[in-house]
């Protein structure tokens, strides 16, 4: 459903969908050649993990930047709890959220979608981003996050959240790397259209396919 221009944008959105899409995604890629590395942006890193728990024998290895493993929002328990949506409705003066973006993100970006997304988006976050999950983990995993200080950071995702799945992962600690890209300025940091620093984020990318993935460079 995400990416999917239709007039009601991400109203048919669920947890179920979410998840039954990306097993097929993972299934397409365990195709396509020997080993999987799964790279995955923001609720794409919810989702790597978790197909890293359930299918540990398809996943080689991960790299996520920004991974959402809890909104940057004290309130965002609300959205699945009763009321939630109708308070968010309130809050929205709507059904929808809708962010401004420039022209050039607005050809990627859905900058108007149902609020009814959101609900589903607090409810996989709350049942797969897990210590339970996160400690089933085996893969090499590289976790990449926009942190400078206190007020310099992601906007959208915790970081807080993101270190303390980081610690909890089953994966050797000399094959889990946690990188901060002070210098991103973004949450979605891998982007041209939005990154401060796309050089170290490549970077440190491919660091972490050397040392740790083994992977030899090709000029």
């Amino acid at each position: 459903d995400h990416g999917v221009d239709t007039t009601e944008q991400l109203l048919n959105f669920t947890a179920d969908r979410l998840w039954e899409s990306s097993k097929e995604a993972l299934a397409i890629g365990s195709q396509l050649g020997e080993k999987v590395i799964l790279i995955s942006t923001s609720t794409g890193g919810t989702m790597a993990l978790a197909l890293a728990t359930a299918f540990p024998d398809k996943v080689f290895a991960m790299i996520n930047m920004s991974p959402n493993i809890e909104i940057n929002n004290p309130l965002a328990y609300m959205l699945n709890n009763p009321w939630g949506l109708q308070i968010a409705r309130l809050n929205k003066g709507g059904n929808y959220q809708e962010i401004p973006y420039e022209a050039e993100r607005k050809l990627y970006w859905n900058e108007k979608y149902r609020l009814e997304s959101l609900v589903q988006l607090q409810e996989i976050l709350e049942d797969k981003m897990t210590v339970d999950t996160f400690q089933k983990v085996t893969q090499p995993t590289l976790t990449l996050y926009y942190y400078k200080n206190e007020q310099e950071q992601d906007p959208t995702v915790k970081v807080s959240a993101m270190l303390v799945m980081h610690e909890a992962l089953g994966t050797p600690k000399d094959l889990k790397i946690a990188k901060a890209i002070p210098t991103a300025g973004a949450h979605v940091m891998g982007s041209s259209l939005v990154s401060e620093d796309l050089e170290s984020v490549q970077q440190a990318i491919e660091e972490f396919a050397v040392n740790q993935l083994k992977m030899k460079k090709i000029n």
